[in-house]
């Protein structure tokens, strides 16, 4: 592997192993008393989330942020689970920060219930509400809203929950999501991984590919097995679609995390694990076009 291209594993791979540190070191914490640190969600362990800023902090009123698309999250501790949605949305009448969303019950989280949901996100004073409820410190600027509970809420049926999420906003000079119709991005050369949580170990893939014909953010790319930058002792070579919408990163239609987009380069990240059929995944990447 060329030296761009190994700087790039290498990259992928330190972030893949903080994660995997950050998991080990939450299960030994109490997280009602650790702020952003919760045992379902121990990837948020070692994220930087910064101080909660308010809406004046961050320099926007929140005039033009039209859509919204990202994910929200929820882990409902005495249960041992948590349920993931998409979410997508647009800015409601006479609203500032505040949307009209829709909740997707489409990814796998780890409860065997779930269901999709309508109602109003509003971040606010440096937190995050859905239809009044509080859900966490919030962070906003430059079209981006993160939020995640600072220990626990207490609410329906006993439990306490966690709640935790991301999204991008459009109109608002976010490099988040899609280009909005850009014609020709050219190829797209970069590194893809993945931690099996349960396993502890990671796969790292180079990845390569053009845009697809009619696509916007879209490639069909290659994935060539990196058997010197992972740690399994397993893996293969894949082939396939690599997309961005939405301020997510897609291969084949499965989802790989929040995605930024801008420049010539996407960066994404899962935050939080997706299910699969055995086990519990954290992807990671980078690459430029």
């Amino acid at each position: 592997m060329g030296g761009c291209m190994a700087r790039r594993a290498e990259l992928v791979l330190v972030g893949l192993a903080l994660v995997a540190v950050g998991s080990v070191g939450c299960k030994e914490e109490k997280a009602s008393d650790s702020a952003g640190c919760h045992p379902l969600a121990p990837e948020l362990c070692d994220r930087d989330w910064g101080d909660p800023v308010s809406e004046g902090d961050a320099g926007s009123s929140g005039a033009g942020v039209h859509e919204i698309d990202g994910y929200a999250g929820v882990a409902i501790v005495e249960l041992g689970c948590d349920l993931i949605w998409e979410m997508s949305g647009e800015q409601c009448s006479g609203c500032d920060l505040a949307w009209d969303v829709e909740l997707e019950n489409r990814y796998d989280g780890s409860c065997s219930f779930g269901a999709d949901v309508d109602g109003r996100l509003e971040t606010n004073s440096g937190a995050v509400y859905f239809n009044g409820d509080y859900w966490g410190a919030s962070r906003y600027g430059d079209g981006h809203l993160e939020w995640q509970t600072a220990g626990y809420v207490y609410g329906t049926g006993g439990y306490t929950y966690a709640y935790f999420g991301e999204a991008t906003l459009s109109g608002s000079g976010s490099t988040g999501g899609g280009a909005g119709g850009t014609d020709d991005l050219g190829d797209l050369e970069g590194t893809a991984g993945v931690l099996i949580a349960e396993l502890g170990c990671v796969v790292i893939w180079d990845m390569a590919g053009d845009q697809c014909p009619g696509c916007d953010l879209g490639w069909d790319v290659d994935l060539d097995y990196d058997a010197s930058a992972s740690d399994c002792g397993f893996g293969g070579d894949g082939s396939g679609r690599f997309e961005v919408e939405g301020g997510g990163a897609y291969f084949n239609g499965d989802y790989w995390g929040a995605a930024s987009s801008g420049g010539g380069s996407i960066s994404w990240n899962t935050v939080g694990y997706m299910y699969g059929a055995a086990y519990a995944y954290v992807y990671a990447g980078m690459a430029t076009y």
